[in-house]
């Protein structure tokens, strides 16, 4: 396929809440129908936990030779075992909230372990049967494994069990999607503490730990693009929050991504621009700001009108705008915009930013090494002559001992945009030529 027809059907193409972070704080009130108290089988003789004897000699020498084995969970009576009355729990001091035995506590120290060995955790007072995963949870009826309180242990608390396979930071629409934490209406989440962190989504994202609206810190998916927050309900981009980067929704400040101007709260989502936008008066005037605080500027759009623009610093800024790429402002040095202008469209040509392989028609993409679109090569001419900005495209030998194509530039202003801090250097695999590189 030569390059003007695939151009002209990429630019035909181009043309073409958080729910709230409630964590059940609430503690175990559901009365469940996990058989206790009534005796099981200890192997020995067949004499009954908690029973007076073991039954009859006879009775004892049959549960011996062919009693059932010993139930994994037996239920002793501790602190953290199921129960349904205060007569279930046989531990000093224990009573039963009606799901498990608990004792008042100090430390979780003080509170041992469960008759199935899981040590038990204090939550505000109270000792409860911990847990790593809502499997574990199973014997204490309507509960989730949750951390309810930021700093301690995951405890099993009210929330409907269920058979999701979603971990922390995993999209979902209802708690039978999660295998573990609580689903707020877009993915499962669970309090937490920045120093202890939120683990990994299956996506292999680092989740991160900030602060939710109206509640303590919760668990957010972690991200490097804003496609990694597309698999989410609602509007969620990926946005800096200060050294970290997480999916959140967006406030509707000008600038930031829509599709319908019920999205903004400033502006509106005009047709065939995929932010939240307004009219404004010369080109470089500022815009007031993103949600995740990118300045945004005043730019002459191709039918005249003088818009708001989506600020951005470099290429994965405009990834939640599709067709776009992070372009400089013509007769700024300064100022840049989110834009799809036919002079510097990214139609993903050998050197043109890249994130995935998918913002590639020509190569691939080698993220988050190589952060153009590239491929390997033993001349010039592999690397198809120029990119989209028209700057030459040349093959040279990187620091991994390959021979892959580069952007070719003239000045450092050529090599922004990209997701990485690159500036023109010359080009040791050609003399006088120039490359974007580290």
């Amino acid at each position: 396929m030569n390059r003007s027809y695939r151009t002209a059907l990429l630019v035909a193409a181009i043309a073409a809440v958080v729910g709230g972070a409630a964590m059940g704080c609430n503690f175990i009130v559901g009365v469940g129908d996990y058989s206790v108290g009534s005796g099981t089988p200890s192997g020995e003789g067949g004499a009954v936990m908690g029973g007076e004897d073991g039954g009859s000699e006879g009775g004892a020498s049959d549960a011996k030779a062919d009693g059932p084995a010993v139930d994994a969970r037996v239920n002793r009576g501790l602190v953290g075992d199921p129960c349904m009355t205060n007569t279930d729990c046989t531990a000093a001091g224990a009573n039963c909230n009606g799901t498990s035995c608990v004792e008042s506590c100090t430390t979780s120290a003080s509170c041992g372990s469960n008759s199935a060995g899981t040590p038990n955790v204090c939550v505000q007072g109270l000792c409860f049967p911990g847990c790593t995963t809502n499997a574990g949870c199973a014997p204490y009826d309507g509960t989730t494994c949750q951390l309810l309180v930021a700093g301690s242990g995951e405890v099993c608390a009210p929330g409907s069990t269920t058979t999701g396979t979603g971990t922390i930071g995993d999209p979902c629409t209802s708690q039978a999607d999660c295998a573990k934490g609580q689903c707020n209406g877009t993915w499962c989440a669970e309090a937490c503490v920045p120093a202890t962190g939120c683990g990994s989504n299956t996506a292999g994202n680092q989740n991160q730990c900030l602060p939710a609206a109206g509640s303590s810190d919760i668990c957010f998916p972690g991200c490097a693009m804003d496609s990694d927050c597309a698999v989410f309900t609602g509007t969620l981009t990926c946005q800096v929050i200060g050294s970290v980067s997480a999916c959140k929704a967006t406030s509707g400040n000008i600038g930031d991504p829509c599709t319908t101007s019920a999205q903004c709260t400033q502006g509106s989502c005009m047709s065939g621009i995929p932010w939240c936008t307004t009219s404004c008066s010369s080109t470089g005037a500022t815009c007031g700001s993103t949600s995740v605080g990118e300045s945004n500027y005043c730019v002459e759009n191709a039918n005249s009108a003088y818009i708001c623009f989506a600020g951005c610093t470099m290429f994965r800024d405009c990834t939640a705008y599709p067709g776009t790429t992070c372009q400089l402002i013509t007769g700024s040095s300064t100022q840049y915009v989110c834009s799809s202008s036919s002079s510097s469209t990214n139609f993903g040509f050998i050197g043109d930013p890249c994130a995935t392989a998918t913002d590639c028609t020509e190569g691939t993409c080698m993220a988050p090494d190589i952060v153009w679109c590239t491929q390997a090569c033993t001349v010039d001419s592999d690397c198809q002559g120029s990119d989209s900005a028209g700057n030459p495209t040349y093959c040279v030998l990187n620091g991994a001992g390959n021979h892959v194509c580069f952007p070719g530039c003239t000045t450092d202003a050529d090599c922004t945009g990209y997701s990485v801090s690159l500036t023109c250097q010359a080009n040791a695999s050609e003399a006088g030529t120039k490359i974007c590189s580290q």
